[in-house]
């Protein structure tokens, strides 16, 4: 169960950071410092399907994977099964993106109730990913052998805080796209440092 939530959990954080670089620099008019990742599969976009559904639509499946496989495998505690429920919430985001395209830009006055949806399913994961690093952290320390992983979930904790800070205040920043990265950068590293101890260490369960 351990191998296995490793690997599920290796492929999603692999997808999570390559199908934005690869179908990013596919478009000439996309830049990843100025634009969300969503704009990659909104409604006017280019290669929107295959971003969706190519893109979005397996990463946030490996990831939910990931989550519940770990969840099983790793040593039970309340910290460990509340990290897990914040990585769910993440995965959500992708998966709400895949089904519910955001409109032209991710912006604007009014929106259409799929970027109403885009935002329902993935505002939550975002908001809660400080607070899901925080308890990766506390939870790491007292997993065997997996105390090196809670200084990175801590560090993912502050640079997920400030990621979403300038992510959601796209009217004073010029580069939203790039705390956005920030942003999923600091939940996927920790997520793939947790993934490399349950690839070389399957661990179950007594309760800590």
């Amino acid at each position: 169960m351990g191998r296995l939530a490793g690997l599920v959990g290796i492929l999603g954080v692999a997808a999570g950071f390559a199908f934005p670089i690869y179908f990013g620099a596919l478009d000439p008019t996309y830049d990843p410092a100025r634009d969300f990742i969503s704009e990659l599969g909104d409604a006017t976009a280019r290669d929107a399907w295959a971003v969706n559904w190519i893109g979005f639509l397996p990463t946030g499946a490996l990831l939910t994977g990931f989550a519940l496989l770990a969840w099983a495998a790793l040593p039970r505690s309340t910290t460990t099964a509340l990290a897990m429920i914040g990585v769910i919430l993440f995965a959500a985001g992708y998966v709400g993106a895949a089904f519910f395209p955001c409109d032209t830009g991710c912006e604007g006055t009014t929106s259409s109730f799929s970027q109403q949806m885009h935002y329902a399913t993935g505002l939550p994961g975002y908001f809660l990913a400080p607070v899901t690093m925080l308890l990766l952290g506390i939870a790491s320390r007292r997993w065997p052998g997996g105390a090196w992983i809670a200084p990175l979930a801590f560090i993912g904790a502050i640079g997920a805080l400030a990621g979403l800070s300038g992510t959601v205040n796209t009217f004073e920043s010029h580069t939203p796209g790039l705390w956005q990265r920030l942003l999923e950068a600091s939940f996927l590293i920790p997520t793939l440092a947790v993934s490399s101890y349950l690839l070389a260490r399957p661990a179950g369960g007594a309760a800590q």
